[in-house]
């Protein structure tokens, strides 16, 4: 993410660049924000295109006024289609009215373009370009927050993404954190996330945090339902339409100027609706977790001996997996975020199986044994009947492909199909590894 912070580059000869240099620090623009130099366009132009945190690019022209001007300035403000930015040019001499046209018509910072180099005037036009140029790349973050903030698939990921964009914005931030009121009897607050002075707070009470300031000056949003800024913190207060409430404590080592304040409010309230969205979904996947595992105990209630079998394969399926991806050996990421509950339903085949098969204390017969087989065909069939009537089609999905192939084998010797290798769908893999371990290291009726 592009940070927003006072970057410079200055195109010109060294003498030229050496005088801009010192008459902006002169003149307050930058403090010790960085300016960077170049002698020539070629030199330039290898920058802008690897860099795109440069806000923008002052060219110091020295040549006659109408000696490559114009197609300089044009290929500057080229440089970088993915990050565009300003760029202001300078001459010794006043301009022709059609360079000067010529000049605006291309998108160069101001009009103004015969300036003394070692003018306060220079450091002004730079500042507001600045400026404006952060404005327009803030309303731009802004109108694209929902979409980036849409990634995140859990509560502490969006709290990341969240502090992460406010870290991008170049605020004079010391630390940060994602604070949430949670908790349905008694609520507490829960610091979530944080960074810089923060790191490393993953779900803490906030008032286990060293730093009493922080719980005494987010509970005071909380009371006064409002944004909070002084000199050294600011608090972002955010209150979903579903009524979750959370705020945003940003440790300052410098009072913010009006206009980020302005910038802060508007990303509160994209962060609300992403909040509200997540939380839902977060109360959508428990009652989903808790709909699917009473589904999973109609097939297992009837043997005590596999009560815990489901339970115990939806945890180590999910571990795997995850593992598996950090490798990168699992082509389909939304697998990782499914399988566990998923994989809960593999056996749901099995409510159909009469007791007297699913519980013989002895082998099956041939045609037992087929008949437990069909426990696949049927649970795929429940539960492809499920997802064409669910909102949440594409988990049930997963969970039938599951409940299909999870006794399909590697070598083709398996059932029902007799797939093999790659043709068994990577989660059905993973479950049925899983399967045969944990049936191997648990009791079963049959094993006496």
């Amino acid at each position: 993410m592009r940070r927003l912070k006072p970057l410079l580059l200055i195109v010109g000869d060294a003498a030229s660049c050496d005088t801009a240099a010192r008459t902006l620090r002169d003149g307050g623009v930058f403090g010790d924000g960085e300016i960077l130099s170049r002698s020539s366009l070629g030199d330039a132009l290898p920058l802008l295109e690897s860099r795109d945190d440069i806000g923008l690019v002052l060219l110091l022209w020295d040549e006659p006024a109408r000696a490559g001007l114009q197609e300089t300035a044009t290929t500057l403000v080229d440089a970088h289609d993915d990050a565009p930015r300003p760029v202001m040019v300078r001459c010794r001499e006043a301009l022709p009215r059609a360079a000067r046209e010529a000049l605006w018509r291309l998108g160069t910072a101001d009009r103004l373009f015969a300036q003394p180099i070692a003018s306060i005037d220079l450091a002004d036009s730079v500042a507001t370009a600045l400026r404006e140029a952060a404005r327009i790349e803030a309303l731009t973050l802004i109108s694209g927050a929902a979409a980036r903030l849409e990634r995140a698939r859990t509560l502490w990921e969006l709290a990341e993404l969240m502090l992460a964009m406010i870290h991008g914005q170049g605020l004079p931030l010391v630390g940060s954190l994602f604070c949430l009121l949670g908790g349905s009897s008694q609520p507490r607050l829960m610091a979530v996330a944080g960074t810089g002075r923060y790191d490393g707070i993953d779900c803490r009470p906030l008032d286990d945090i060293s730093d009493p300031a922080v719980a005494g000056s987010v509970r005071q949003a909380m009371i006064d339902q409002r944004h909070a800024f002084s000199d050294d913190a600011a608090v972002l207060y955010v209150r979903t339409p579903e009524g979750d409430v959370a705020c945003i404590y940003l440790a300052l080592h410098a009072p913010l100027p009006t206009w980020q304040r302005r910038l802060l409010r508007s990303l509160a309230n994209a962060f609300s609706i992403a909040i509200g969205k997540t939380q839902a979904a977060n109360r959508l996947l428990r009652t989903q977790h808790a709909t699917i595992s009473t589904m999973a105990m109609l097939a297992e209630y009837r043997d005590v001996d596999t009560g815990e079998h489901v339970a115990r394969v939806a945890r180590a399926v999910t571990e795997i997996a995850q593992v598996l991806a950090d490798r990168g050996h699992v082509p389909d990421e939304e697998m990782v975020g499914q399988i566990g509950l998923a994989a809960i339903l593999h056996d749901i085949g099995k409510i159909a199986i009469p007791e007297a098969i699913l519980l013989k204390p002895a082998a099956l017969s041939f045609a037992e044994r087929r008949e437990m087989e069909m426990h696949t065909l049927l649970g795929h069939d429940i539960l492809t009947r499920a997802a064409a009537r669910s909102d949440n089609a594409e988990l049930l999905l997963r969970a039938a492909e599951i409940a299909h192939c999870h006794h399909e084998k590697y070598d083709g010797s398996g059932y029902p199909a007799g797939l093999a290798g790659a043709a068994i769908p990577p989660a059905a893999r993973i479950v049925a590894l899983v399967d045969v371990f944990d049936a191997l290291t648990s009791r079963r009726p049959y094993k006496q």
